[in-house]
């Protein structure tokens, strides 16, 4: 939800099934929609969680999901309907909301949900959910969750950083207004070439200097279309940062000299030191060596593209107006409590 693609982007992790999160969708929410939202300073995007962040300490039980069997084909729902139809996407979110779902919700009740909130192309996107299509991008929220340390539904995250927004509203416009600033947008460039390019970064990715000096390396997931997997290797040491306000988690993996992991809505950076001798990507993406994005022909980047996880969501543009889901993203946080 948003005027701008490139405006700030906060991120409402919640869960369709959270009676708070429903509280805040019809009370604080509206305030945050009206003061930044509709003034064109900040863009919205909602993350549903389906799953436990961490499964050492459940919170609803042993079965994995985070409040019911239910939750990971509402977070597939929810990504259907953002691809297929994105100009309904919100007036969905709301009526889900309206009247939260509880027990086992079938194809047929979130049939009912789209029908109510006017989706365009219903049985293309319940195809979609029946098949599995959004399954990878559905756990990843637990990746986001499991970043930001969240304990509970909901919150809104900001630069890094977490909120109840449940209770004072004048507590929560604060935190909006003191991080507004360093949050960074979460929706696809249109074009990367409209990014400016640093021909010094491009010299340290191919290893043109063979110092001490450390040189930082991002995946950035918001250009990519679903879910992207990268693969390098480097001359030297490296390890995971947090730069450019990247995300860290257990999905990511590093061993010896290679890394590897997958990014959605979010980054991955890392710093390392001498060169990168081998780079390998699911799909073309926006890579960016100390902060500026690069061309993948001067990484020697190999490109598998057909590996991708995701079709690609079929408008950018429709996108703007909207939020960008893709759950990812989507995940759990330890239960929907107060």
């Amino acid at each position: 939800m948003g005027t701008k693609a490139d405006n700030p982007t906060a991120s409402l992790i919640g869960a369709d099934k959270c009676p708070f999160t429903q509280e805040f969708a019809f009370n604080n929410l509206q305030d945050v929609i009206n003061d930044y939202v509709n003034e064109g300073k900040m863009n919205i995007r909602y993350l549903p969680l389906a799953y436990e962040p961490d499964p050492d300490n459940p919170t609803h039980g042993q079965s994995g999901v985070f409040i019911s069997s239910s939750d990971p084909r509402l977070g597939a729902a929810s990504l259907a309907v953002w691809e297929i139809d994105p100009d309904s996407y919100w007036q969905y979110f709301f009526t889900m909301f309206s009247e939260l779902p509880s027990g086992t919700v079938t194809l047929d009740d979130l049939e009912s949900r789209m029908k109510k909130a006017a989706v365009s192309d219903r049985d293309e996107i319940l195809a979609r959910v029946e098949e599995g299509r959004y399954s990878d991008l559905v756990e990843q929220a637990t990746k986001i969750a499991r970043g930001l340390d969240v304990p509970n539904t909901p919150r809104l995250a900001m630069a890094e950083k977490i909120v109840n927004p449940r209770h004072e509203v004048k507590n929560l416009l604060d935190f909006v207004d003191s991080n507004l600033s360093s949050t960074v947008s979460h929706l696809p460039q249109k074009d990367s070439e409209d990014t400016q390019k640093s021909d010094a970064s491009s010299e340290s990715a191919k290893g043109s200097s063979e110092g001490s000096s450390t040189t930082s390396i991002t995946f950035d997931g918001g250009s990519a279309k679903g879910w992207a997997h990268y693969e390098f290797t480097v001359s030297g040491e490296f390890e995971q940062t947090r730069t450019m306000s990247a995300s860290i988690d257990k999905g990511d993996s590093i061993s010896g000299s290679t890394a590897k992991g997958g990014v959605g809505p979010w980054k991955d950076t890392y710093t390392f030191s001498g060169k990168v001798t081998d780079l390998s990507l699911s799909q073309p993406i926006d890579v960016l060596v100390d902060g500026s994005v690069v061309d993948l022909d001067e990484l020697n980047a190999e490109v598998k593209s057909n590996t991708l996880d995701v079709k690609a969501s079929k408008d950018s543009d429709k996108k703007q107006q909207n939020t960008e889901i893709s759950s990812h993203q989507l995940s759990a946080a330890r239960a929907c409590r107060r």
